[in-house]
């Protein structure tokens, strides 16, 4: 009977869709044709049409431009400016081979990065921030060029005056936007107005005309092309409301879809008759589908009543801590007729277990009286629902809520000569109390800290205090005096970091504050950035061990400037290839030789020859750079290597972690390789701790990959970092780094002592290798060589060279040795 019940489901079900899919085909048919080609027809004729009556009109225009030239000098033109169609020209002035000399002697130069072969040609379009530098007027004109002198006019009256179309652009064949006739619309390039731009883009570039249907953020519109032949690499782009001109499509879609009702209700009614049969291929399909994943994530049943009646081994493992709770709301912050709703669903966990904080709950109707729910864990810190108004491990309000009251603030504040401030408070040393004790013993911490630290700030008039996602914590003060708001927050802290939060343990927070001052009636940003000034003056602090208060004012904010233009001339100098990589000798001292070098980024510009390279790719990290500069450096790196590779040594390569998590990183790595012709086993990673624990699981497959080509990876600079030993048991690693501020003094200090030591010891029990840097004394290399330092680096065995000069001193590669002078090679 059941066979039976399936066999018939499936028949009907082939019907309905086989219907379906004929309308839909005779639909398709009778628009394309009826529709579709008329429309494409008639807008390509027009846009034609307009592209030759512009170039036609530009043409005799240029041809009485000539005669001017001919005729008459620059001030002769520039005193008594002759028409041009219905308006006067602007300027007339001469071409030089670096710019434009204008009127009144006033020279403009070209941008670097703009194409000469477009600013030389007869007659051009743009405005002037396009290719002359220091530029940001945006109206656009036209320009004719002539035996090196030009002239020059306002586009809008004269494309407007003969271009009939509502919305039309002028843009050349990469797609670049010299005018722009989209009512209420600035894009500059077709990337920021066309969804797909790359497709149109490759029409153009076939210089025939043609229609496309392109989706855009003002919705579906009918897009003609054709090229204005009076300009190179000019076209003419018409636009119009695609969707207006489907109305009269409405005629055929009403019967199709009265028909698609009544047949859809003939087939619920069936429905309804074999609902058994459906329920039951219901819960088969939906339990196959996630077979595979029945043992690998947490699974378990409810009732009606959101009693567990059963759970699978994972969720077991996985949730040990609920063992003894029967019901889904003790373990998991949700409402359970959400739940039925049979949709994914987030639900934070009531308290963290392991490394889940919450997961993505998927509920399956299986019986009558039962819902299989299966559980997608999310894990690590992730920010809770946009929407939370309450920061759900501790109650109190959060960071939405903070901006709600940042919005009442700046609206409904009072004339007053006092200004306003926001105090972000930062627990310093969290990591390292997660190491020793543990991710729940933290989250119950964090929820003692919050507590005390409202229970501190609800002391002062005016004060709100909220909890951020990220664990650190805001003040918002509706009017301060400057004296007196720093004294809260020292004296908070104080009250703080003198009571233990844990008799037990014997454990204590230490926090630091960002403080900035701002006033509601002038300041312009918003509550998350005001927010973000904040966690800046915060974050300056964290090397410091002095200060527990940061703040923002002018001179951070100059220091920002600065960072963006370093940013800016940063990808001027990765074009212009102004940045190259020297190489520092790393000595082995069980072989008595040089084994390898680093190489470290140098920027061949006087401006920046005291910016640390440090300095540089933290500002390209924060300005999004990352990427592209490193990937220059592992170009340019790889290039040394093959010069090197005749020596037997290896190369270092610095690598930030994120650069693993790009797209196709592997694939450029291979590419890379095997362009320069490099072998894989002479190169080393370097890897910043930074971010390797936030990304562990998307990077350790990757350097799983890489390794398998050869490729050696190193931690740089072990311990400085967000250090975890956790981290090293998983990871294949190959090498540890000590970094230079744990060499330096390391003779006179028992602390250094002590993790120099720990440190070796542990790369030898982990069989790993071990490279201290910053070696700049010999005592330094004894007492490094006692514990068992393999490999160092520093000036006392030599600075970082170019290239060029380093292959010229290989010769004394082998002469190095702990009895001969040190240094001297270098």
């Amino acid at each position: 009977m059941k066979k039976r019940n399936l066999l018939l489901i499936i028949a009907v079900s082939v019907m309905y869709v086989s219907f379906i899919l004929g309308i839909g085909i005779a639909a398709y048919n009778y628009y394309d044709k009826e529709f579709l080609l008329d429309l494409q027809h008639s807008t390509l004729q027009n846009n034609i049409r307009d592209s030759e009556q512009f170039s036609e009109q530009l043409n005799k225009d240029y041809e009485l431009f000539v005669e001017y030239i001919d005729n008459y000098t620059n001030d002769e033109l520039n005193l008594n400016k002759p028409f041009i169609y219905n308006q006067k020209y602007v300027g007339f002035g001469d071409v030089q081979d670096d710019g434009y000399l204008f009127e009144g002697n006033i020279k403009r130069d070209f941008l670097l990065t703009f194409d000469r072969n477009y600013i030389n040609q007869n007659i051009s379009i743009y405005s002037f921030n396009d290719i002359f530098q220091n530029e940001t007027a945006k109206d656009v004109y036209i320009f004719f060029n002539y035996n090196n002198r030009f002239g020059y006019f306002e586009a809008t009256p004269y494309v407007g005056s003969m271009l009939i179309s509502e919305n039309y652009m002028l843009a050349n064949s990469k797609g670049q936007i010299f005018y722009n006739g989209v009512e209420n619309n600035t894009a500059n390039n077709l990337n920021a107005y066309l969804k797909n731009s790359e497709r149109i883009v490759e029409k153009l570039r076939t210089n025939k005309p043609g229609t496309r249907v392109d989706d855009t953020n003002d919705g579906q519109l009918l897009s003609s092309y054709s090229k204005v032949e009076a300009i190179d690499d000019l076209y003419l782009i018409n636009y119009l409301d695609f969707k207006a001109f489907m109305i009269r499509a409405d005629k055929l879609i009403n019967p199709v879809i009265a028909i698609i009702i009544i047949v859809s209700m003939i087939l619920v009614i069936l429905s309804l008759f074999y609902g058994s049969v459906f329920t039951s291929i219901y819960r088969d399909v939906e339990l196959s589908y996630h077979q595979l994943s029945y043992n690998n994530i947490p699974i378990f049943k409810i009732n009606k009543k959101g009693k567990i009646i059963f759970r699978n081994k994972q969720f077991k493992k996985d949730f040990r801590e609920f063992a003894n709770n029967k019901f889904i709301n003790e373990i998991f912050l949700i409402d359970i007729l959400d739940l039925y709703k049979q949709v994914p669903l987030k639900a934070w966990l009531i308290i963290s277990t392991g490394p889940y904080n919450a997961a993505w709950l998927a509920a399956i109707k299986t019986s009558v009286f039962s819902y299989t729910i299966l559980v997608y864990p999310i894990f690590g810190n992730e920010p809770q629902d946009g929407t939370a108004l309450i920061n759900i491990h501790t109650d109190i309000p959060s960071l939405n809520q903070y901006k709600l009251d940042y919005q009442e603030l700046t609206k409904s504040f009072s004339p007053t000569a006092k200004k306003q401030a926001i105090v972000m408070i930062r627990i310093i040393n969290l990591r390292n109390v997660e190491l020793m004790r543990g991710q729940a013993y933290v989250d119950e911490a964090v929820f003692k800290a919050a507590h005390r630290l409202r229970t501190l700030s609800a002391k002062i008039d005016g004060v709100k205090f909220y909890h951020s996602f990220d664990n650190s914590f805001v003040l918002l003060y509706e009017s301060v005096d400057s004296t007196e708001v720093k004294e809260d927050v020292r004296r908070i802290i104080k009250s703080f970091e003198e009571e233990k939060l844990d008799q037990e343990y014997d454990i204590k927070f230490y926090l630091k504050a960002g403080l900035y001052e701002f006033n509601a009636r002038t300041e312009r940003s918003g509550a998350l950035f005001v927010y973000e000034k904040a966690k800046v003056a915060c974050e300056s602090l964290t090397k410091s061990v002095d200060s527990v208060l940061g703040i923002y004012d002018s001179a951070t904010d100059f220091r920002l400037q600065q960072n963006y233009l370093v940013a800016h001339d940063l990808e001027i100098a990765i074009i212009k290839r102004e940045l190259y990589m020297a190489v520092q000798p790393i000595y082995d001292l069980e072989k008595e030789k040089v084994s390898g070098f680093e190489a470290l980024l140098r920027w061949k510009n006087d401006k920046y020859k005291r910016v640390s390279p440090q300095t540089v790719i933290e500002v390209a990290n924060e300005s999004n750079l990352l990427p592209t500069l490193g990937n220059y450096i592992i170009e340019e790196s790889l290039k040394i290597a093959k010069d090197l590779e005749k020596y037997r040594v290896t190369l270092a390569i610095n690598l930030d972690p994120l650069q693993i998590l790009q797209v196709g990183f592997v694939e450029m790595i291979k590419d890379q390789l095997k362009k320069n012709d490099v072998n894989p086993k002479n190169i080393i990673f370097e890897l910043t701790e930074n971010n390797i624990i936030t990304f562990f699981d998307d990077i350790i497959e990757k350097i799983k990959v890489l390794q398998g080509l050869g490729i050696r990876f190193h931690i740089d600079d072990f311990g400085t970092g967000n250090s975890s030993l956790l981290y090293l048991k998983q990871l294949p690693i190959d090498g540890l780094k000590i970094d230079q501020e744990f060499v330096r003094g390391v003779e006179g200090d028992r602390y250094l002592k002590a993790i120099v030591t720990m440190v070796s010891g542990l790369a030898k029990n982990l069989d790993v290798d071990v490279v201290a840097e910053g070696v700049e004394t010999l005592s330094q290399l004894q007492f490094l060589e006692k514990r068992g330092v393999r490999f160092i680096q520093g000036y006392y065995i030599g600075r970082p060279l170019p290239i060029d000069e380093t292959i010229a001193k290989m010769d004394s590669l082998n002469k190095l040795s702990l009895k001969g002078e040190w240094g001297l090679w270098f």
